[in-house]
Formats: C-alpha cells, structure tokens, sequence
C-alpha cells in the first residue's frame, strides 16, 4: 500500500492512518497539523470535523474520547511527507488550510 500513496489523494493516508490508531472517522477528518508532535511521536485527539451537517469542527464525542496517542514511526514518516506536500502546496496557492489529511 505504501507505493499507492500519493499526497494528492489523502484518502488513503486518512485509511492507514485510522487503521494505526483505531480514531473514528469524524477524528481522523478533524485531525490538524498543531496536534502531530513528530519528537514526541504523539497526537492529540481534541476535537471532531462533522463532515454530515455543520462543516465544522466539534468536540470529540465525549471528554474520553480526548487523548493523547502514541505513533509508531512509519506513521509518522508517511504523515510528514503529506504535511511537506500540503506546505509546498500552500506556498504555491497561497492558501491558508490547516487540516492534516
């Protein structure tokens, strides 16, 4: 699967990436860059994306649901390459999107 992934089409990161950590779908479509820290090798799940009604962005589904998950390296590695990607592209399109996948 590692040869598929392309930074163009997140879908595929956003699968291996909840198939590593188990986080629901709303989770992993809320995921920002500010919660990934790379030297610690933790994300923190703070909040959801409803992608059904509002667009937005909403609290996990209850206080237990925030956490902080340790992530093993290749995860990692595959997310700092789309976090490359996504900056690269920014600076081109001069957009401010700040999601992670």
């Amino acid at each position: 699967m590692q040869d598929n992934l392309n930074p163009r089409y997140p879908s595929r990161y956003m699968i291996l990436f909840g198939i590593a950590t188990g986080c629901r779908f709303s989770e992993v479509v809320g995921l920002t860059w500010d919660c990934v820290d790379f030297k610690q090798q933790t994300i923190k799940i703070n909040k959801t994306f409803d992608y059904q009604r509002t667009l937005d962005f909403l609290p996990t589904k209850n206080d237990g649901s925030m956490r902080t998950i340790s992530v093993d390296p290749f995860t990692l590695s595959f997310l700092k390459e789309l976090l490359v990607y996504q900056q690269t592209k920014l600076k081109k399109e001069k957009t401010a999107r700040t999601w992670c996948l």
